[in-house]
């Protein structure tokens, strides 16, 4: 969100009965706000992904140039991570089974992707050579190295 905050909802509680008109807005499950969550992000949020072999965590990137690596159970970040400049994309293989690498694109003058690895707290690999900031990222749907 623009404001900040990291929001859950839950679309599988659906009405008894079908609504007339327009659906109404949902409420979130949970949030986490600026006030409510100081280690949170102090900038809008710009992407989210959930952990794809964990339902209890989610990874958001923001731009206030933060990476975090969230535990649901209680909307607080496990681990962040400080990129280059606002990140523009997160992304997690959902095919890995011997890494947990979190991609990251950020703006900054190294146009670089950085795979961050939440077991040691840092950054594992650079991978450079783009001729302009990354915008958007994807793993392999078949390759977890790819």
């Amino acid at each position: 969100c623009a404001d900040a905050s990291v929001a859950l909802y839950d679309v599988a509680d659906t009405p008894s009965a079908p609504p007339r008109g327009p659906p109404q807005p949902r409420r979130p499950v949970v949030q986490a706000t600026r006030r409510s969550c100081r280690s949170g992000h102090t900038g809008a949020v710009a992407c989210v992904q959930w952990f794809p072999h964990d339902t209890g965590a989610f990874v958001s990137g923001g731009y206030d140039a933060l990476v975090k690596l969230w535990d649901t159970n209680t909307m607080s970040p496990a681990c962040d991570f400080e990129s280059a400049g606002r990140v523009h994309c997160v992304c997690m293989s959902e095919v890995a089974s011997r890494h947990n690498l979190i991609a990251a694109c950020a703006d900054g003058d190294d146009r670089e992707v950085v795979l961050y690895d939440p077991n040691v707290g840092h950054a594992a690999h650079r991978l450079c050579g783009h001729r302009g900031v990354p915008w958007a990222l994807a793993w392999s749907p078949r390759d977890e190295h790819h």
